[in-house]
């Protein structure tokens, strides 16, 4: 009886081991994969790890549309609001303003981007662009710009194409010598659209995107509108917080701002009206 017990319970185990331990095996090499394979296998996306690293100062004043870094150590700065906007460019680290211009015709200037030597901006509601002498800050004439609203920019320079967006899930490429559009690509998380896509980065070969009114950077790949991966910076915006001595932030004083420094492989973060732009180490995306 004794034989026959045990000899049942050795079967058992032995059933066992061949269910158990292949799944073990699986899971362990499914631990092993990089985000990108973790995202495939859960259908969410990445969630991308960040520290902030340095600081430099920032114009409260300032209502920040667009932020690039131009040249070594020169960021570009657009800041909005009707009859108040300017583009300047500001010297990374200390913050001092290097040179400052106003919109020729008081429009509410929005993002910003640099193709070639010149720095181009939208407007939000009047249909126009404008390119900057990127040292000079020389306007040119306004152009005609086919969008019902301007918001944000970014040029990628592997593909020659500017990217816009206009505050809802679409994004669209242009020609950057024209800035006529040929592609439009709608954009979505986890299968649902994204609205409100704000100040964009173009960033080896992917589209950075704020989405406004939250403190979210996202990870889009502009060839299917996938977002691939997401960016809380919602402590960077209690940080702001913290940093405007006791000043108080209205509903508009929110993250809007990125400048991804190609030297550091950091990026620059900043929003409107506040105190201090961020330096970032964000997790690569994989």
């Amino acid at each position: 009886m004794l034989h026959r017990k045990l000899t049942a319970v050795a079967t058992l185990a032995a059933i066992v081991a061949l269910v158990v331990v292949p799944a073990l095996v699986l899971t362990a090499c499914s631990g092993a994969s990089n985000s990108e394979t973790q995202q495939s296998a859960s259908g969410q996306v990445a969630q991308l790890g960040v520290q902030i690293v340095g600081t430099m100062p920032h114009d409260p004043q300032s209502f920040t549309e667009g932020l690039e870094i131009v040249a070594p150590g020169v960021m570009a700065e657009s800041s909005g609001l009707s009859g108040k906007s300017f583009v300047q460019l500001v010297e990374v680290g200390s913050g001092k303003v290097l040179k400052k211009a106003a919109y020729p015709d008081g429009e509410f200037g929005e993002g910003l981007t640099k193709v070639d030597d010149k720095l181009v901006t939208l407007t939000w509601k009047d249909g126009r662009f404008y390119r900057w002498d990127a040292t000079t800050l020389t306007p040119s004439a306004p152009q005609r710009l086919q969008t019902k609203e301007g918001w944000g920019a970014c040029y990628d320079e592997a593909t020659d194409t500017v990217w816009t967006s206009d505050g809802t899930s679409t994004l669209t490429g242009r020609d950057p010598k024209t800035m006529k559009a040929h592609k439009t690509v709608k954009v979505t998380k986890n299968g649902v659209p994204l609205e409100k896509l704000n100040e964009l980065e173009c960033v080896s070969g992917m589209v950075w995107a704020n989405v406004w009114q939250t403190s979210q950077l996202v990870v889009i790949d502009p060839q299917t509108g996938n977002v691939r991966a997401i960016a809380d910076l919602n402590f960077v915006s209690a940080r702001a917080r913290i940093d405007a001595d006791g000043r108080a932030f209205t509903d508009d004083d929110v993250l809007n701002g990125t400048a991804w420094d190609a030297k550091t492989s950091t990026m620059w973060v900043t929003g409107k009206r506040w105190d201090k732009i961020y330096q970032l180490k964000i997790d690569k995306v994989m």
